[in-house]
């Protein structure tokens, strides 16, 4: 529900409201990437902050691919695939067919 949250609906209002693609851009990108700094769940402020700062670009990747095209169903399916890839690991690891 992220990617439809973001994009599918905040960005197009963004826009409108302030008419602005960059504002547009940034804010989304911003709260996906604060979404996703505490994942997966590792306390500790530098790992935390780690992962923020490592999403941050891929978030402005995905804005602006969003941007340019206005078709999120792309966006879904990488996210989709990224995620069932986590899952994957995460069952293989708790099998112990995976050394982590």
């Amino acid at each position: 529900m992220e990617l439809p949250t973001y994009f599918g609906y905040a960005f197009p209002r963004i826009e409108k409201k302030w008419g602005s693609v960059a504002l547009a851009i940034v804010l989304p990108a911003l709260f996906l990437s604060l979404q996703h700094g505490p994942l997966p769940i590792v306390l500790g402020g530098d790992y935390m902050t780690w992962r923020l700062l490592a999403f941050i670009p891929l978030a402005f990747v995905v804005a602006f691919l969003f941007h340019k095209t206005r078709n999120i169903t792309p966006l879904l399916i990488a996210h989709f695939v990224m995620d069932l890839q986590m899952v994957m690991y995460v069952l293989l690891a708790a099998l112990g067919i995976l050394v982590a």
